[in-house]
């Protein structure tokens, strides 16, 4: 069997893989220079994990619907137990800093993206202002992009690095007096032109294995989202080329002129990609007796179009899962269901209470406890963000009505209960129970000695009968005095 004598591959030289949008489709590399700049190293590029926010549809989803689901639906001060007497100029206060957090942005807007950072990187970052001696209550707070920010090895403070600038902050609360609350670049200089570092209240996921970082939710299902891009890039090649597969140009017996082999290659690189339908014509020129023999064959085999879908949705799937999200709430349909109201209503109360309650909490704490009654002494007031409504209209309106009819509610209060205006009629704020002759008031109820009395629970047939026998009875009244049935001056019968 002959050998090979010659391989080249077509195109060899060509520039590495592109994405649709004409970037490298290489997921990108950490740029910091640990050693110089005294930042820690997170255990994952932070680089590579905001990248997936870009290419994969459901993984970006999942993330803003978390952020918006836990500090996106509005939120209230509220008084914490315990004090009784609330001062309401607290409140104000509280009222104008979050009404205006900052000249850019609105307290929503600082908050869905810190929290996208959070679901995205595992860790999120508020910058808190202050005055310039950094003891007054605080004027200003700013989101800081996470994939940007580092903390520091000796943990007393983060680094920022961003256009080629570097920017230091310290721990919130830290003492500004002391010299790690300046700009370490300043520790040689007079301490009237030190530079005071404004503040981070750093949130982060728990990580086992880092003190230092957060873990994102997502990080297992991390090869499916990888296996996504691959499978799309692989896609957005295939149809660049027009839908052309990888080929194989095998030459018997001969050899091709390194004229031919450009032709060829320009060919694939250039006609190919650039405009279908056009045609390759080779023609072999054969000296005496050689018995050249050419064939171009295709490499890969038929795009299997049906798996490719399954195993994007598989990942669809796993990603969903571990981001905790129900499938319907970032347009994906849940798998092995059949789709009824009840199971939307069973996910989003698992969402509610098994993921976004627990997220709630944990920020709800960190912007009590350190920003309102550190940053602004302020003890009486705490913020409260809205919950999740996964409340079913159906099942609420058949619990209400059970407890009218049974006198738990009045009606006035079941409509309440129901968002409905209560009505101006005085029975309305009457409670009753329902008796097999109708509602009975509970003022009867107390007259009859606290129980339904025995004309209450008779049934309508024997009404009816006991109304014909009393009938009967004053009829034989009225015949016995000497009234004739039917006469015409006598009305009374009419009636009977």
């Amino acid at each position: 069997m002959p050998g090979i004598v010659k391989a080249d591959i077509v195109g060899a030289g060509a520039p590495g893989a592109l994405d649709a949008a004409g970037r490298s489709a290489q997921l990108p590399e950490d740029t910091w220079d640990y050693d110089r700049s005294g930042a820690k190293e997170p255990p994952y590029s932070l680089d590579a994990l905001a990248y997936f926010l870009e290419v994969n549809t459901w993984h970006y989803r999942s993330c803003k619907a978390k952020a918006i689901s836990t500090a996106g639906l509005g939120f209230d001060f509220v008084v914490p137990e315990g004090v009784r007497n609330p001062d309401q100029a607290n409140k104000r206060t509280l009222q104008e800093f979050f009404n205006h957090p900052n000249d850019e942005q609105t307290w929503g807007e600082v908050l869905e993206n810190v929290l996208t950072d959070f679901e995205a990187l595992g860790n999120g970052y508020f910058e808190v202002v202050r005055n310039a001696l950094g003891t007054a209550a605080p004027t200003a707070i700013y989101h800081v992009p996470a994939v940007t920010v580092r903390v520091r090895k000796d943990k007393r403070g983060f680094i920022q690095q961003r256009d080629n600038k570097t920017v230091f902050f310290r721990n919130f609360g830290s003492d500004p007096n002391s010299p790690d609350s300046f700009d370490p670049r300043d520790k040689d200089k007079p301490e009237d032109q030190r530079r005071l570092l404004t503040e981070i209240i750093h949130l982060k996921n728990y990580h086992p294995r880092s003190s230092y970082y957060g873990l994102p939710d997502f990080l297992p299902a991390l090869r499916a989202l990888v296996g996504n891009k691959q499978a799309g890039d692989f896609n957005i090649q295939f149809f660049e080329n027009n839908a052309v597969p990888q080929y194989a140009i095998i030459v018997k017996g001969g050899e091709l002129a390194k004229g031919t082999r450009k032709r060829i290659e320009e060919y694939f690189r250039t006609h190919i990609k650039g405009s279908a339908h056009k045609t390759l014509i080779l023609e072999i020129a054969q000296d005496g007796e050689e018995k050249v023999d050419l064939e171009i064959k295709p490499l890969s085999v038929d795009i299997k179009d049906a798996s490719f879908r399954m195993f994007r949705s598989d990942n669809a799937e796993e990603i969903r899962v571990a981001h905790g999200v129900p499938g319907r709430l970032i347009g994906l349909a849940e798998k092995g269901g059949l789709g009824g109201a009840g199971e939307g209503a069973t996910q989003q109360e698992i969402f509610k209470y098994h993921v976004i309650e627990p997220k709630q909490s944990r920020l709800e704490y960190r912007i009590n406890n350190f920003l309102i009654k550190r940053g602004f002494s302020i003890q009486d007031w705490e913020i409260r963000f809205k919950e999740i409504d996964v409340t079913d209209e159906g099942k609420v309106a058949e619990i209400v009505e059970r407890l009218v009819r049974l006198g738990v509610l009045t009606i006035n209060e079941g409509r309440r209960e129901m968002n409905q205006k209560p009505l101006e009629h005085p029975g309305a704020d009457v409670p009753f129970i329902q008796t097999a002759t109708g509602p009975l008031s509970l003022d009867i109820l107390a007259q009859q000695g606290g129980a339904p009395s025995a004309t209450s629970t008779v049934t309508a047939k024997t009404i009816v009968d006991s109304l014909l026998a009393l009938q009967k009875d004053i009829r034989e009244e009225l015949a016995s005095r000497g009234y004739a049935h039917g006469d015409k001056g006598d009305s009374t019968d009419a009636c009977l």
